[in-house]
């Protein structure tokens, strides 16, 4: 049995036991301590939090070098390391940061918002050499006895790093490659090993496609799945755009023939960043022309095509 505390999107908390946790099925059987058990929908969750190293679900450490920040639809966040995990599944696995009693924590793709993704530092720092593997590790066993503080600022307190690696390390967080797409989905178990595969066949017999196209007209994906999975790798923030809450005056900014001719919609405009969401992550040739007509810093963030393409049609209805 796995305990476990259950957020639902109604606003519900349940709390109980699981006996099979298997987030390749719909749903799954929860027995409160004093109720009938009752079988849940992962449509209907917003979380599931495991309560104890024993009831966590299985996941590797090898998957532990991406740090996210996952925003729910009610405005509510969780920050924590991606996990990976056995068998396939429609959502993201994360070991929390600063969540007391809670060591795992499943979030259905259903319940996300918006992603943010970086390397995470303990990574960062052993890979430029500041500090040791050895002490990477014993800070992290720390870090999880602890649960409330970060890894940079239990490395200080040993004495193992200083301000100024530090700063260096979070400047590095920004500029780190991402691994390929087909590795995410996997190792986040979005796809399987056999469904890859066959998408990668037809990839190459295609030529002109990418691996996310072919996952989804195959079926083994989907556009939100895709979307978040650009995020991870290119580390660039993945939202659900809202365009009735978008700026009215950023239409002058970014005119209606230049968004639809580069698939390119504003968002906000804070302190002089642009940010603007776009379908493809690649096509960041856009940044420049933009920067020129707007002289502001542009700041992009991914979102599904049809997002874009909705946002694009709803903001710009009157131009």
């Amino acid at each position: 049995m796995s305990r476990v505390l259950v957020n639902l999107q109604d606003g519900q908390e349940l709390g109980g036991e699981v006996d099979r946790f298997d987030a390749a099925l719909p749903g799954f059987t929860l027995r409160p301590d004093d109720g009938v058990a009752r079988r849940l929908r992962f449509l209907d969750v917003r979380s599931v939090a495991f309560l104890s190293e024993d009831g966590a679900p299985p996941t590797s450490e090898s998957k532990g070098d991406q740090l996210v920040t996952l925003r729910y639809f009610d405005g509510g966040s969780v920050r924590g390391v991606l996990a990976g995990g056995d068998g396939q599944r429609r959502g993201v696995h994360l070991r929390p940061i600063g969540s007391g009693s809670i060591v795992g924590l499943y979030i259905p793709i259903s319940a996300i918002q918006d992603v943010v993704s970086v390397e995470s530092l303990g990574k960062i720092l052993e890979r430029e050499d500041m500090v040791s593997p050895d002490a990477i590790e014993a800070a992290v066993s720390r870090q999880r006895q602890l649960r409330s503080q970060r890894l940079g600022e239990i490395l200080k307190d040993q004495g193992v790093v200083h301000d100024a690696e530090i700063a260096k390390a979070v400047e590095l967080q920004h500029q780190a490659p991402g691994k390929r797409i087909g590795d995410i989905l996997l190792d986040l178990g979005f796809v399987n090993q056999e469904q890859l595969g066959v998408a990668i066949q037809v990839q190459i017999m295609l030529r002109d496609k990418r691996l996310g196209e072919v996952l989804i007209d195959m079926g083994f994906a989907d556009h939100k799945t895709i979307a978040i999975a650009l995020s991870l790798q290119f580390h660039v923030p993945f939202v659900t755009v809202a365009p009735e809450s978008i700026d009215p005056d950023l239409r002058t900014v970014i005119p209606a023939a230049f968004a639809r001719q580069w698939r390119v919609l504003p968002l906000t405009l804070k302190r002089g960043v642009l940010t603007a969401a776009i379908a493809d992550p690649t096509r960041l040739d856009f940044k420049s022309e933009l920067r020129r007509r707007s002289g502001m810093v542009i700041a992009e963030v991914i979102a599904t095509p049809a997002d874009v393409e909705r946002g694009l049609a709803a903001f710009y209805r009157l131009a």
